[in-house]
């Protein structure tokens, strides 16, 4: 009876070994802390689902606040193959993916629901296999990473008029610059460090940025008015070695894919209710917040979306562009049904 229990025993050890060494672990890097927002909580998600569902075959481990390194330092990881899984905004992508840049067309997308059908669409899903194709990388899903607002210490923007002579912070980007040229305004590139500080001075009036960002950056501290013009719509791609996706089993692949549609639709959902409260903070700060209505966004996008995407169609060429505008029509049929 010893003999048969000290039998079990060892073979229970050994199975329990046999498991842990057959486990494959996922090292998944994000910019975002662990916390109360959409990119963690739809990480978490992400990762219960796959360990659920292989019953610890696969564990995930989640590296938060750039412990990897920054967005575009983690793409180049994952590209490489020296890190498995990233979560990256679709900028980090464009030093070594010059097309994500159709991305920033100004006034694409009416809602961020056009935007989510589009970002399941076949357009993207086309954009999705030419990455694959050209960096050797699995792009698992696009959502949301959230629409960009003005804001400035002079006046409220509410129609292109207003954004004439106003001197604006960019990023270095010639997309940006030439949006904000298209409206009248004096495009300053500044890096993000020093973005505050040059708002605060008066080196410039008035930035653009997501409302997470203008509330948690300090930019709300600093400035007067904010219109939710949303300009310019930024995707998050989560983006997976190759190699890593190889090493798992044709159902493990199956479900890594079924909770990538899982952590997507928890981040959309996320950033929209996320958006009501960044704004809410931001009133509490004391800036005059504006709501752009429908048909002033129309006028935004009659000033700014043609110039803009004539600089674009000769960066990524026009098949491109004309794809992605004949899907946004598609998608706004699909979600306004007309």
């Amino acid at each position: 009876m010893r003999k048969t229990l000290t039998t079990m025993i060892l073979a229970a050890g050994l199975a329990a070994l046999t498991t842990a060494a057959s486990a494959q672990t996922l090292r998944y890097g994000m910019t975002l802390p662990q916390g109360e927002n959409p990119d963690f909580h739809s990480a978490t998600a992400f990762k219960d689902y796959i360990e659920f569902k292989t019953g610890g075959k696969v564990k995930v481990e989640i590296y938060p606040a750039n412990q990897l390194g920054g967005e575009r330092q983690m793409a180049e990881q994952v590209r490489d193959g020296a890190l498995d899984i990233a979560f990256v905004a679709d900028g980090a992508m464009g030093g070594f993916y010059p097309k994500i840049q159709a991305f920033a067309i100004p006034y694409l997308f009416a809602s961020a629901p056009v935007a989510w059908e589009v970002l399941r669409g076949p357009v993207v899903a086309g954009i999705a296999d030419d990455i694959h194709k050209s960096l050797g990388l699995t792009v698992l899903n696009f959502s949301e990473n959230g629409f960009r607002d003005f804001t400035n210490s002079k006046h409220p923007i509410r129609n292109p008029d207003d954004m004439k002579g106003l001197k604006m912070r960019t990023m270095e980007s010639p997309v940006y610059i030439k949006m904000m040229q298209s409206m009248g305004s004096a495009a300053t590139p500044i890096n993000a460090a020093e973005m505050v500080m040059a708002l605060q001075q008066k080196v410039v009036d008035g930035q653009e940025n997501a409302p997470s960002t203008i509330n948690m950056m300090g930019i709300a501290d600093v400035q007067k008015f904010m219109s939710t013009d949303e300009h310019v719509f930024s995707a998050m791609l989560l983006i997976m070695a190759d190699d890593s996706l190889k090493k798992l089993t044709p159902d493990q692949r199956k479900i890594v894919h079924d909770a990538a549609m899982l952590q997507a639709s928890v981040n959309n959902s996320e950033r929209a209710r996320s958006t009501k409260a960044n704004i809410d903070a931001i009133r509490a700060k004391g800036v005059e917040v504006y709501m752009t209505s429908p048909a002033e966004k129309e006028q935004f996008k009659a000033a700014a979306q043609a110039p803009v995407t004539e600089y674009i169609r000769a960066q990524v060429g026009n098949e491109l562009v004309d794809a992605l505008l004949a899907d946004v029509k598609r998608a706004e049929k699909v979600v306004y049904g007309e």
